[in-house]
């Protein structure tokens, strides 16, 4: 039981490190608004106890990626930040 709990804890600060580059992403493109908002997940994440409910937040986080609802998007084309240049 101990490895499992090991697995989990090593994957959940996987999923906080994967939104903290999406925080960076968005910092280096002036949008500190999104970066703040990907800092707070990727705390929430952190904080979290259990695998899944991590993996929650993360689909959660970055379905709003994929489909571009940003919290602000003033004439900046953030396609860079989602990974696709």
């Amino acid at each position: 039981m101990k490895n499992k709990a090991k697995f989990e804890i090593e994957k959940i600060r996987e999923i906080a490190y994967r939104i903290e580059r999406y925080a960076d992403r968005f910092e280096n493109a002036g949008e500190d608004e999104n970066a703040r908002y990907a800092r707070e997940k990727a705390e929430k994440i952190r904080n979290c106890t259990y695998l899944d409910k991590a993996l929650l937040i993360e689909k959660k986080y970055t379905s709003k990626i994929n489909k571009n609802q940003f919290l602000r998007t003033e004439s900046k084309d953030l396609k860079d930040i989602n990974g696709y240049s």
